[in-house]
This record gives C-alpha cells, sequence and structure tokens, in this order.
C-alpha cells in the first residue's frame, strides 16, 4: 500500500512526484476549479507545477491518500474526489516517453497500465 499526503500547502509538483514514484508509467493531473460556476471544475488542467492544492480544490480535507497496485483509476478518481476535492485523470506514458494526450480509462487496475510501452 502506498500513500501520498494531501494537504493545503501541497504544490502539485509535489503530488505528481510522489504519484510517479510508485506508479512511474503514469501521470495524475488535476483539474482547474470553474471561475464562472463556483463549486464545479473546469475542463482545463492546472498548469504550474508550483501551484498549491488550495487553489484548485473544493473540500479543505488533509490526509493521506492510500494507493495499491489494485485499485482501479476510477476509484482512485473517486475517492480524490469524495475525500479532498480534487478533480483527477491519469494518463500513461507512450512508446515516444511522452505522454498521453487521453486519459486512462476508468475500469482499469493501476498495476494493468503502469508498464513501459516499448
Amino acid at each position: 500500500m502506498y500513500r501520498i499526503e494531501i494537504s493545503n500547502n501541497r504544490t502539485l509538483q509535489e503530488i505528481q512526484d510522489e504519484f510517479n514514484e510508485y506508479f512511474p508509467h503514469l501521470k495524475i493531473q488535476f483539474y482547474q476549479i470553474d471561475k464562472f460556476y463556483p463549486g464545479s471544475f473546469s475542463e482545463l488542467f492546472v498548469e504550474s507545477a508550483d501551484e498549491k492544492l488550495l487553489s484548485f480544490r473544493l473540500k479543505s480535507n488533509s490526509g493521506y491518500l492510500y494507493l495499491n497496485e489494485d485499485s482501479t483509476v476510477s476509484k482512485l478518481k473517486q475517492n480524490i474526489l469524495d475525500y479532498y476535492g480534487l478533480k483527477a485523470e491519469i494518463f500513461q506514458v507512450t512508446d515516444l516517453n511522452l505522454w498521453s494526450e487521453n486519459p486512462i480509462t476508468d475500469n482499469q487496475l493501476l498495476r494493468e497500465i503502469n508498464f513501459e510501452i516499448t
């Protein structure tokens, strides 16, 4: 079991780095809060790696996000949203060592998609 600390003062980069320690061929990305519709998320991702979680979450709960290889992408995303008020997507590295432009299908297990494409 893996864990990532979630608190308002942590940055996007810190969360992504910890996630990548456990799942080196996956990337977690978070959505911005919609400026026109309070209480919802936009379709845009947070761009700045130095951005603090406080600026793109709807809840201020602090704690640890627990992960394991048998978690599905949908369960991970739902837990992040329910407990920490963050909307996330998971991406996989492509065969060109770039990040895929399309998010991973929700019903897949993290261990099934955390592999290097050659």
